[in-house]
């Protein structure tokens, strides 16, 4: 899930079903103390199957871009990241929407994702779809236009790329992933430029 919040009470949350495949946004707002559904819509739908080694593969990481209004949506099975235009304000689907980066000699299973301060996406790699033995546990750089930028092992095991997210301070920018294989969070801190 990722969540938009304005500040006015009012907020967004694009939550992936893995068992549908379906990006659903749920927008909501804080009513007499109490947080209430007032508009569900799927926007989104990709392939999805259960899977022996992951469970499913699935839509799975987003990142939603409010100036563009678009919500970036890396989906496992596809092993590609897509672009869901007008993810806001739109009330139907829109299917998979732009095919944002597909590459198959840096994508082994797209999963988790992240915007980085420079506003290039971060994708971590299962290694359940395409693998690839010479590039275990990879977490991809690209930009929104599609272009590659750099990879990074987070371990040296097929599978270790999970979770990451990236915190940007004003001093400096604190960057975690997650080693599936070791159950270990590694964070780098890189000054803010």
């Amino acid at each position: 899930m990722t969540v938009y919040n304005p500040g006015n009470g009012k907020f967004s949350a694009f939550v992936s079903n893995a068992a549908s495949g379906n990006v659903v946004r749920l927008d909501m707002a804080i009513q007499g103390g109490q947080v209430q559904i007032v508009n569900k819509a799927v926007i989104g739908n990709y392939r999805h199957q259960c899977d022996p080694a992951s469970l499913f593969d699935a839509p799975t990481g987003r990142v939603y871009d409010h100036d563009q209004d678009v919500l970036y949506v890396a989906s496992n099975l596809d092993n590609a990241v897509f672009a869901i235009s007008n993810a806001l304000a739109r009330n139907s689907s829109g299917g998979t929407g732009q095919v944002v980066y597909t590459d198959q000699n840096h994508r082994h299973g797209a999963l988790a994702m992240t915007l980085a301060p420079a506003g290039h996406l971060l994708v971590s790699n299962n290694d359940v779809i395409n693998q690839d033995p010479n590039q275990p546990g990879e977490i991809v750089e690209f930009t929104v236009g599609g272009q590659f930028v750099k990879q990074l092992s987070v371990d040296p095991n097929l599978g270790g790329s999970f979770g990451l997210n990236i915190y940007a301070g004003q001093i400096s920018t604190k960057f975690a992933a997650v080693d599936d294989d070791q159950n270990t969070i590694n964070i780098w801190t890189l000054p803010t430029n």
